[in-house]
């Protein structure tokens, strides 16, 4: 359940602010594993931005951001599992990770489905290493 936030507008609509009327919300999980093979602990940090402005362009949005450790210290990167999603029709919504494997559902419109309810939902899985995305049923 996504709670409601309060945006600030002096903020959101400042010139150069890059998600305009889009606020974070209360409830943002966090996954810790050893998503890239090292040996240390690292994190994928997932959310639903709320649309501040009470429309539903963001409902199927989520946010995703990895901690990756690199020597002593760690990375962010909020592009990698974009990127990967970015070559298919439907979305990923990213529910864990598990040593080097994240995973969740694969959501995707049928022809007749309504904007509220895509038909085509199938898990998936991400090898962070290879990068190969594995959808059940492709």
């Amino acid at each position: 359940m996504q709670l409601p936030v309060t945006v600030k507008m002096d903020i959101v609509i400042n010139e150069g602010y890059k998600d305009p009327m889009a606020g974070i919300p209360k409830e943002i999980s966090i996954h810790y594993s050893d998503i890239n093979g090292d040996g240390k602990l690292d994190a994928l940090i997932t959310f639903h931005p709320v649309q501040c402005d009470g429309g539903n362009a963001m409902m199927n949005a989520q946010s995703r951001l990895l901690i990756i450790s690199k020597g002593s210290s760690w990375v962010t990167d909020d592009k990698f599992i974009e990127s990967i999603e970015s070559k298919k029709d439907g979305w990923l919504s990213v529910s864990g990770v598990t040593e080097g494997t994240i995973f969740g559902t694969y959501y995707e419109y049928a022809a007749d489905d309504g904007r509220c309810c895509p038909s085509i939902k199938k898990s998936f899985t991400l090898d962070y290493k290879t990068r190969k995305l594995t959808i059940d049923n492709e």
